[in-house]
């Protein structure tokens, strides 16, 4: 199983940027229950693999995250 995500997490914990934790990931990943719906309601990143799409949603959420958020965030994919 790939777990890296896992260990970035422990190290952000560490680190004390855990509020700030963000993913970038599948769609798909936000369905999944508990863990899915805590990074969907985190504002983080979910994408369908379809650039044109895809753009536009990185281009909003990247534009969002650099007006208001703290110079403490994370991100992982």
């Amino acid at each position: 199983y790939e777990i890296d995500w896992l260990l970035g997490l422990v190290v952000v914990q560490e680190l004390g940027l855990i509020g700030g934790f963000k993913i970038v990931g599948k769609r798909s990943l936000s369905l999944i229950p508990i863990l899915g719906w805590s990074w969907f309601f985190s504002e983080s990143i979910f994408l369908r693999r379809i650039w044109e799409s895809d753009k536009k949603v990185l281009e909003h959420d990247i534009r969002q995250l650099l007006n208001g958020y703290p110079d403490n965030y994370y991100f992982s994919n």
